[in-house]
């Protein structure tokens, strides 16, 4: 999200598809690829402190919101995708003028076929190889700790209400 005014300065006409995710999902998920980095003796790369994690969050999608008129933006929530994966797909379709198939939401089968994904990163890429699940909207009330998603929701609440809900 951070370098498409360069992108875009070099491919004035590139199509940006920003996939909006739960805050708590985000954290949640960095969280858990941190641990799998260090379990791989890799450094972790994401903030695992949630004040942070907010920060990173709220203004990458602040960033976008002056893109939000041009035609070539798309912005979609995570819980939509899932919820609603052809409509979703279709819509993604057509901004980057391509026909919709079917075939496009058997990702996780096409993938285990041809490797997508690079041997090194599949350990948090997992889910790519999976049917979408619903559940995953919601997966980060389980795995996130209590008191990190309560600090979360305690800063970010009125832009959770505002981003996520729609």
């Amino acid at each position: 999200v951070y370098n498409l005014e360069k992108i875009l300065s070099i491919y004035p006409n590139a199509k940006i598809i920003h996939i909006i995710r739960d805050g708590r999902a985000v954290l949640s998920s960095n969280l858990k690829t941190n641990k799998l980095m260090i379990e791989k003796n890799q450094k972790p790369i994401f903030p695992e402190d949630e004040y942070i994690s907010y920060y990173y969050w709220k203004n990458a999608i602040k960033f976008t919101k002056k893109l939000q008129k041009n035609n070539n933006y798309l912005e979609i929530s995570y819980r939509n995708l899932l919820l609603n994966p052809e409509k979703k797909l279709k819509q993604i379709c057509k901004l980057i003028n391509i026909d919709f198939n079917k075939k496009m939401l058997k990702f996780s089968t096409i993938n285990k076929k041809t490797n997508l994904v690079p041997k090194n990163r599949k350990y948090y890429h997992k889910n790519t190889f999976e049917k979408i699940k619903k559940k995953k909207i919601y997966a980060w009330k389980n795995e996130l700790e209590l008191n990190k998603r309560h600090r979360f929701e305690l800063i970010a609440n009125k832009y959770l209400k505002k981003k996520i809900i729609k």
